[in-house]
């Protein structure tokens, strides 16, 4: 189930020299996951699921100290290995299969367990999409994202969007900082993470100057969050959802 995922995590940075040098909207909404957690959240086992650094993970380390934390669900050994939050921070634009990816956390998850996840939205970068230009990925919608947490019996489930803007004075370094963020990682020759992007794009980014003379860019950041009941559905593979029968009236 996980090969063709981890195929594509190897491909998804043809460049990580890259990610060091422009990763700073990864880092701010990590600070920013780490902030929304609840206060009175304690948990044991800890996977951060799309690391590219340990950024977000040393954060986790420094809320909660006596967690056991471990990075990217392809480099799990042990089927067994159960966890009590589930993190991913701008990551999920980048798999093949969005829902299967969530619903591997589901099964990760154990019962109560927490999932709180980043990711761009739909109708994001907008300002340097043109057809027949280098290809962005399909970003998810808000209320697909919801409708499908509940089917897997997320409970209690929060979303919401921040909306980003930022402005840049160098048309090269806007386009390295999205194709860290949105570029279509699995092209090899039309998506933003190979090097035949650049020269394409030039022609094209007087266009999107504003009247400073100036690049400006927009996204979306989609932030979900839901938790398991005291009973979970294990698999989901014939679409089954336990629902949680504790607040039933008793006859």
């Amino acid at each position: 189930m996980t090969t063709k995922k981890a195929l594509s995590r190897r491909k998804l940075q043809y460049h990580p020299e890259l990610y060091a040098g422009h990763a700073f909207l990864h880092h701010e909404i990590a600070r920013r996951m780490v902030e929304y957690l609840e206060e009175d959240l304690t948990p044991g086992m800890i996977l951060v699921d799309g690391a590219f650094d340990h950024y977000l993970s040393e954060l986790l380390q420094a809320r909660f100290p006596n967690a056991k934390i471990m990075e990217n669900i392809e480099s799990l050994t042990d089927s067994t290995l159960r966890f009590d939050l589930i993190i991913s921070n701008l990551y999920l634009q980048d798999v093949w299969e969005f829902e299967e990816r969530v619903r591997d956390y589901q099964v990760r998850l154990n019962a109560q367990g927490k999932l709180f996840f980043t990711t761009i939205g739909t109708g994001s970068f907008a300002d340097i999409s043109y057809p027949g230009g280098p290809l962005m990925n399909e970003f998810p919608d808000i209320e697909d994202i919801g409708d499908y947490l509940h089917a897997l019996g997320f409970k209690n489930a929060v979303l919401f969007i921040e909306k980003i803007n930022l402005t840049y004075e160098k048309l090269d370094t806007l386009l390295k900082d999205a194709r860290i963020v949105g570029g279509k990682p699995f092209s090899s020759f039309k998506g933003l993470r190979t090097y035949e992007w650049l020269e394409e794009w030039r022609s094209y980014a007087e266009r999107f100057k504003n009247s400073d003379n100036l690049y400006d860019i927009g996204f979306d950041i989609i932030y979900a969050e839901g938790s398991l009941s005291d009973i979970k559905n294990l698999q989901g593979e014939n679409n089954e959802v336990f629902v949680d029968i504790s607040n039933l009236t008793k006859r």
